[in-house]
């Protein structure tokens, strides 16, 4: 009989910034690859086109990313107070940089029913379903 067992895990905020963003993850890389669902909650926009910003939160390179694919993230969270922070074009192009390097995103999208999916994952045959939802604010959000 085969071990069916998943091995989830899941860490807070991570904002990266585009210096170097594997190093913020060197100590830890090792453990989270070994993990079946690597959660992680986004807590900033990742875009390169003019965009609003607020006075505490800019937007960052979406190259800036590439430290979660090195840890082996699989899920990234998006219902941070911050992800509005740079406007429709934040969110439109950290979606597709996630999108694209086969990254679930959840909890953030176009519209609200995009926001609502769940990440669904599968490994060793079980599917496991993330939800993520902010009752923080601000409304936007």
């Amino acid at each position: 009989m085969s071990d069916n067992t998943i091995t989830l895990f899941a860490v807070g905020d991570i904002i990266l910034k585009n210096e170097n963003p594997e190093s913020y993850f060197d100590l830890v890389a090792p453990t989270l690859k070994s993990g079946d669902i690597v959660i992680g909650q986004g807590e900033i926009p990742y875009t390169n086109r003019p965009a609003r910003t607020t006075e505490t939160i800019s937007a960052e390179d979406p190259e800036s990313m590439k430290g979660l694919t090195y840890a082996g993230f699989n899920v990234i969270t998006l219902t941070g107070n911050h992800m509005w922070d740079a406007g429709v074009p934040g969110i439109e192009d950290t979606l597709a940089w996630l999108k694209d390097h086969d990254i679930f995103p959840v909890g953030t999208g176009m519209n609200i029913d995009e926001a609502r999916r769940p990440a669904i994952v599968e490994k060793k045959n079980t599917k496991v379903g993330i939800l993520s939802y902010n009752c923080v604010g601000p409304r936007e959000t």
